[in-house]
């Protein structure tokens, strides 16, 4: 198995009690199983909204950095620019 981590949540007790009706009823082997399947079919389900956020935000970070150093060459040519009208 690959790498795993342990986390601790809190759930309803009627979805447990659901959970566990599904591994007695021989659908899951175990509360674990029940989980980690809800899980990865809310990431596949949510993945390409995930994915598009993701991106999203990365081209906003980039478009942010890309403003930051064109302010820093505006006040260096206005640092200049000063300079060559002081003389």
């Amino acid at each position: 198995m690959p790498d795993t981590q342990r986390i601790t949540t809190r759930i309803p007790v009627r979805d447990v009690e659901f959970m566990d009706a599904l591994v007695e009823a021989g659908e899951y082997p175990s509360r674990t199983a029940v989980v980690r399947r809800a899980i990865r079919e809310f990431l596949k389900d949510t993945g390409p909204e995930l994915e598009e956020a993701v991106e999203s935000q990365q081209r906003l970070t980039q478009a942010l950095q890309q403003m930051e150093q064109m302010q820093e060459q505006i006040e260096t040519q206005r640092e200049l620019l000063e300079q060559v009208l002081e003389q």
